[in-house]
């Protein structure tokens, strides 16, 4: 099969080695071009106004346009033919190369070398199968000097590929016309083999950056170095678990990424288990990217917000990237400008509440709640009532410092007024439902469920909850998510039910967690075993006591039928007789 000439666009170009009936676009299959504005904003830096840029592999057309507006002259490399031509009409001011890597004219040489995609896909099944060295040695000689290649390399032992469920050695997509992955043995397995192996084709790479939660589109990109500082660090481990939440949100995963990714980035092992690694490498005299954090909400978020994390004067700081605008929906608004200032200092309250469940702590559990729920009391107004960012924060969305709660995403408010032991109890019942859905361990039986352990959760804060404020604080939970994600009256509905009916069987509501999965049923083994043994138990206590009724009745038929009742009674009757006569005659 071959394409016919009078339907090939006039920018693209068939260099040899193309796929003609694959594609390098599976959404279905987790496999997309490389994509999201945390990419976007680390390319901005290296944008050359009238250079040459070369962007190869697959990669989202908004990459592909700011390159093409700064403007450079940009050529793009992908291998399947549908993706070149789907390309090449969507970008006609872009030159489209369709074939192997390994046809690239050596001559040709650019000032940007865009492979955000890794190497992988570069080489093609129509031609000779490139070894990673190989193709990056092609890759390193299309850098002219004073250029620069920006390169993402995926780690086989990510946390992204840590909870897939299958393996990457399994996959059988179009899009997985990979070479040997792990068994390349000259595939860097580590940032520092990566900057060794570009360091010997004459690159040199300033500082590696870690991205989460994805290799495809990271939206959190951080330099490996500045993750020694524990106040950054800890600020990026809470970006990377709301990152988590938010793109693999209903997707199946073997475990949550977010307790993995966590405790990866506590131990300070983020370099070994960040999904993609993304280095600048560079010839002498080429720009390099500023040394930051970068967070970007993933494309699928109603009210995507991106921002920087540099250092400063005193500190680090947050400045706003990207479109400013408030933006609001049934209620619930955001406003990217409250992000900019000083990084707020502080640990995550949720964090420290699972903490001391954990260790039984209950003195302390008491009064970090107590404190909370004061903290909460202190913005409510005359009439009792509690709104915008002290209703919108949960556990999860707080950080607790010496002078107390703090949100670490201030962008979130909301119009929605409530009174205050209803917003209590809604914020109570997100940390119990993240508490039982996550099957952490705590100080109370284990089938309590969300309203019980609220309500005990409320009185060691100094608040006694009723059953129409537990219902208060479900619908309320219900108004504001749905707002957020965007939801119908439909989807608010549901997640309104999934909300109140969660019991100690029931697995996380946002990730579709198999481990959780498993645990949750565990739970409910637990939990039948409990049940059928207070069913045996009544039984044999309702035995028990039908065997005294019949020990009872046996005796009283044996005395019934003794010649000393039958006398009794013989003497009683005359006697019951004459009484009732006696009563009788006393009334006239």
């Amino acid at each position: 099969m071959s394409p016919s000439t009078t339907t090939v666009p006039q920018n693209l170009r068939l260099i040899g080695g193309e796929m003609l009936v694959w594609t390098d676009d599976e959404p279905a299959a987790d496999r997309r071009p490389a994509a999201g504005p945390a990419l976007q904003e680390v390319l901005r830096d290296l944008v050359r106004p009238g250079g040459r840029a070369l962007v190869a592999g697959p990669h989202e057309q908004a990459l592909i346009s700011l390159l093409a507006d700064a403007p450079m002259a940009v050529t793009c490399l992908v291998r399947a033919y549908p993706d070149a031509e789907a390309l090449a009409r969507r970008l006609p001011g872009v030159t489209v190369l369709c074939g192997s890597v390994a046809k690239l004219d050596p001559s040709d040489t650019y000032d940007l070398v865009v492979a955000c995609d890794g190497l992988e896909r570069l080489p093609s099944v129509e031609g000779a199968a490139l070894s990673w060295a190989e193709t990056a040695d092609l890759m390193a000689g299309a850098v002219r000097p004073g250029g620069t290649l920006l390169l993402a390399q995926e780690n086989l032992l990510g946390v992204h590929r840590l909870v897939r469920m299958s393996p990457w050695y399994g996959e059988r997509t179009d899009a997985d016309w990979t070479p040997l992955g792990d068994y390349d043995a000259t595939r860097p397995a580590s940032p520092g083999e990566l900057v060794s192996s570009l360091a010997g084709r004459g690159l040199t790479v300033a500082e590696p950056m870690a991205g989460f939660p994805t290799a495809h589109e990271p939206s959190v990109l951080a330099p490996l170095d500045r993750l020694a500082d524990p106040h950054l660090a800890g600020f990026v481990r809470i970006a990377v678990s709301a990152a988590y939440g938010a793109q693999l949100a209903g997707r199946p995963v073997l475990s949550d990424p977010r307790a993995l990714a966590g405790s990866a980035l506590r131990a300070g092992s983020a370099a070994e288990f960040a999904p993609v690694w993304l280095v600048a490498a560079t010839r002498a005299g080429a720009l390099i990217p500023r040394q930051r954090v970068v967070v970007a909400d993933a494309g699928t978020v109603p009210h995507p917000v991106r921002y920087e994390v540099v250092r400063a004067e005193h500190g680090w700081s947050r400045q706003v990237l990207g479109d400013p605008t408030l933006r609001s929906r049934d209620g619930v608004y955001r406003d990217p400008a409250a992000l900019a200032g000083p990084l707020p200092r502080g640990r995550l309250f949720e964090e420290q509440l699972i903490e001391l469940c954990l260790r039984r702590d209950l003195p302390e559990l008491s009064r970090v709640l107590t404190r909370y729920a004061a903290w909460l009391a202190e913005g409510a107004d005359e009439d009792g009532t509690v709104g915008g960012v002290a209703l919108w924060a949960a556990p999860g969305d707080l950080l607790l410092d010496g002078e107390g709660c703090t949100p670490w995403d201030p962008t979130w408010s909301t119009t929605v007024r409530a009174p205050l032991d209803v917003a209590l109890a809604r914020s109570l019942r997100t940390f119990a439902v993240r508490l039982i859905t996550g099957g952490y361990s705590h100080p109370w039986p284990v089938l309590v469920d969300a309203d019980s352990l609220v309500v005990i959760l409320a009185g060691m804060a100094g608040h006694t909850l009723e059953r129409p404020v537990l219902a208060a604080a479900v619908d309320l939970e219900a108004r504001l998510r749905a707002a957020e994600h965007g939801l119908d009256e439909a989807g608010r509905e549901r997640l309104r039910e999934r909300l109140a009916a969660v019991t100690p069987g029931t697995p996380p509501l946002d990730l579709d967690s198999h481990r959780e999965l498993h645990a949750a049923n565990d739970r409910l083994r637990e939990e039948l075993a409990h049940a059928v043994s207070r069913v045996a138990w009544a039984e044999e206590l309702l035995e028990s006591r039908e065997k005294a009724l019949r020990h009872a009745e046996d005796k009283l038929d044996i005395l019934s039928g003794s010649f000393s009742f039958r006398l009794g009674k013989l003497l009683i009757y005359p006697l019951r007789k004459a009484k009732g006569l006696a009563k009788r005659l006393l009334r006239r």
